[in-house]
């Protein structure tokens, strides 16, 4: 039986956090971020994916399981295109669900709704993401129809061709939010741009 479409948060900031410093309070910071955004696919009541370094899903195993989200770890995933693998551990984790919305930790807190503005969206085009003030912004999501193209993703490559490859719908929302995250000063660049990027450097490049 189908499912509504699965959020699937992707904590890839949070693994370069945990490969460069085992403090206890780094992880704490990256865990409020990575917990405020669980909270608000919570909020939206969409099944919900966590993909995050072994050692945060440890910690916060009994919290996650306690409110039913998936977890999946990112730390046997190659490096350099590790969103690019966790939306494809996601969408493996979630087959029978109806759409998958890419949620990066890093993006700026979401109104209520939009997560569902998104998946409502996704089931009548195949790419749907937010626009605010006509700024393309994130998450981005995908139908159920890409399954069989999102489950065999190795590279940020296959991403960006997977995107330029069928057309996609933005819907106007009044959510600052989904234009804050650490690659919003790339201007010119489209949403799934950013978001390739970001699964290379997990920082800003310069304009």
């Amino acid at each position: 039986m189908d499912t509504p479409s699965t959020v699937i948060i992707l904590a890839v900031q949070a693994l370069a956090t945990a490969t460069s410093s085992a403090s206890d309070e780094g992880m704490a910071m990256q865990w409020h971020s990575v917990s405020s955004q669980v909270q608000r696919a919570l909020a939206s009541r969409l099944p919900t994916v966590l993909v995050a370094p072994d050692a945060m899903l440890s910690a916060a195993h009994a919290w996650t399981s306690a409110r039913g989200i998936m977890t999946a770890s990112l730390d046997t995933q190659a490096p350099g295109a590790h969103l690019t693998s966790g939306l494809r551990i996601g969408v493996q984790m979630s087959a029978t669900a109806n759409g998958w919305i890419m949620l990066p930790v890093g993006l700026g807190l979401l109104q209520d709704g939009t997560l569902n503005r998104i998946s409502d969206l996704l089931q009548q085009h195949p790419i749907a993401y937010p626009t605010h003030r006509n700024r393309q912004g994130l998450p981005i999501g995908f139908g159920r129809e890409l399954f069989s193209e999102l489950v065999q993703l190795r590279s940020d490559r296959d991403l960006h061709r997977l995107v330029n490859r069928y057309p996609s719908q933005g819907i106007e929302l009044d959510d600052p939010g989904s234009l804050i995250h650490p690659w919003a000063g790339q201007e010119g660049r489209t949403a799934d741009e950013v978001a390739v990027s970001a699964a290379a450097t997990q920082t800003p490049r310069p304009k």
